[in-house]
């Protein structure tokens, strides 16, 4: 008799897991992966820490953030913050903007792209939102009258083969 041999039952996995694993091994997906919370952590923790230690929202109008020809004002530029002041003064305060103004209006142009990329994200999730919904509820619908025809071996078959073209494997 082998005394060496494990004779412990084999651990299963959880699904989560085996994805875990298989995510750790592609680097590039693991790559994408922390790009893609970074993204999140910008434009949905970035921006209203950005509007609120710069002191002004996305769509807060600077008028003083161009010249007379219309130039916008460049980068880390200091812009007199004009909201409730009658007229501007060496005194007036300032709030900084990070990439510059956008627009002849004079609109902040950072937290303009960090807001656009928010509501750009909440889209996409709605979207995909959606989708799940779209395929879930015509799903239980058929379901609901017909219970054994989800049961239905032919059924079960043609709705993993379209699942597995869906995914692409």
């Amino acid at each position: 008799m082998d005394t060496t041999a494990d004779l412990r039952p084999p651990s299963a996995h959880g699904s989560w897991e085996l994805v875990w694993r298989r995510l750790k091994r592609d680097r590039m997906a693991l790559g994408s992966l922390v790009a893609l919370v970074l993204v999140f952590l910008a434009c949905f923790a970035g921006e209203p820490t950005a509007e609120h230690f710069l002191g002004h929202g996305p769509n807060d109008i600077f008028p003083m953030a161009v010249d007379v020809n219309l130039n916008e004002a460049p980068a880390w530029s200091h812009v007199p913050n004009t909201h409730g002041v009658v007229t501007v003064t060496p005194h007036t305060p300032r709030t900084l903007f990070i990439l510059g103004a956008s627009d002849q209006v004079g609109h902040d142009l950072f937290l303009r792209v960090l807001a656009g990329g928010r509501t750009s994200l909440e889209i996409a999730f709605g979207a995909a939102v959606l989708a799940i919904l779209s395929w879930r509820i015509p799903l239980a619908a058929v379901a609901a009258p017909f219970p054994t025809l989800l049961l239905c071996g032919d059924f079960q078959k043609a709705l993993k083969a379209a699942a597995a073209r869906h995914r692409g494997f």
